[in-house]
Parts: structure tokens; C-alpha cells; sequence
């Protein structure tokens, strides 16, 4: 009795799925994924906050950002929200330790943080990125 190793039924099963294809639905579901809609970006007013530290003198975090929004049109309910906004970030900010940004994946982890925190103040609106325009600590 002939056996199949198991790589080739599963390469038969899939060429045959890319077979019963039709033909030019990989490509058209490619292009909708190539071309996403328009987007918007706003600018957060300047933040400054304090670190987290034990020592004896202040730390001190001066921090630009902007936010990617996936709607354009979502910039009023951002505007609406700002104080909330503002207010989440800024509580974060006084848990950060000034070791948290000594590193590129200190900065991932900020940038991760604070996206979420504005994804809690407003969660209709559907925020895609923080780009950070100037990070200084002293």
C-alpha cells in the first residue's frame, strides 16, 4: 500500500482550494487591502508631566505627540474628549520611571501605552497610531 507523507496532502489540499479560486479574487482582495481610506492626523497639545522616581530631585517629561485617526471626520469627538484624554495620559505618565525610556523598546512601550489610553477616553473613535514629534526628559 502506497502512503502520502503528510506535507503532500496537505500541499494537494491546497493547491487544489487555490484551483476553485476565482480567477482574479486574490488580486481584488490584495488592491482593498493596498488601499486604505483617508486619514487624519491631530495634534495633542504639549505634555509635560513628572516621572516616577525615589531620588531626592525631579524628573521631568516634555512630551509632543499626534494621533492618527482612521476618520477624518472623528476629530470633533477628539476635540470633545480632549480633557479626558489628557487627564489618562497624564496619570499614566506620572507611573513612568525614566529608566521605562532609556531604550528603543522603553519608547514601544510608551507609544503602545498611550495609544491605549486614548483608545479608553474615547471609544467610538477609532485612533490608529501616536506619532511623537519631540520627547525630552530632564
Amino acid at each position: 500500500m502506497f502512503r502520502f507523507p503528510l506535507a503532500t496532502a496537505v500541499l494537494l489540499v491546497f493547491a487544489a482550494a487555490l484551483w476553485t479560486l476565482p480567477a482574479g479574487s486574490a488580486s481584488a482582495a490584495a488592491e482593498s487591502e493596498a488601499a486604505p481610506g483617508p486619514t487624519s492626523f491631530m495634534a495633542l497639545p504639549p505634555i509635560v508631566a513628572n516621572l516616577y522616581t525615589e531620588e531626592h530631585f525631579q524628573r521631568f517629561l516634555s512630551l509632543e505627540m499626534s494621533i492618527e485617526l482612521a476618520d477624518p471626520a472623528d476629530e470633533a469627538a477628539i476635540e470633545n474628549a480632549m480633557p479626558r484624554i489628557l487627564d489618562l495620559i497624564q496619570a499614566y505618565l506620572r507611573d513612568v520611571a525614566p529608566e521605562d525610556l532609556d531604550s528603543s523598546a522603553g519608547m514601544y512601550d510608551l507609544r503602545r501605552n498611550l495609544l491605549h489610553r486614548i483608545r479608553l477616553g474615547v471609544p467610538p473613535v477609532e485612533v490608529s497610531d501616536v506619532l511623537f514629534q519631540e520627547i525630552l526628559t530632564q
